[in-house]
């Protein structure tokens, strides 16, 4: 696991044109009566599901892990902590919007 791939993993989906037409229509036909939103490891994840989250409008639970949003995994890599710290910004954005943590 490469922490430089990682970030480039990154900045291709955070300069991507992931914010669709297509993806808000999915979103709207699909129309859940609840979101199940697992945390991931990835800032663009988070991204992603907070985008869907206001689109729907309906009431969210989050699911997360421990070690998703600790900055202990990071060790001494400066780039992980600096990933990490993004990482905790997009997380509590995505759960102060829902209703709840599991």
């Amino acid at each position: 696991h490469s922490w430089f791939m990682s970030c480039c993993r990154e900045i291709v989906w955070l300069i991507g044109k992931w914010k669709s037409k297509e993806l808000d229509d999915f979103t709207r036909n699909f129309a859940p009566d609840v979101l199940f939103i697992p945390i991931y490891p990835t800032i663009y994840m988070g991204l992603i599901q907070s985008h869907v989250s206001k689109k729907i409008s309906k009431p969210a639970v989050c699911y997360l892990a421990d070690d998703n949003y600790t900055y202990k995994i990071c060790g001494k890599n400066v780039f992980a902590y600096i990933h990490r710290f993004f990482l905790r910004i997009v997380v509590k954005r995505l759960v102060n919007s829902t209703k709840g943590i599991v």
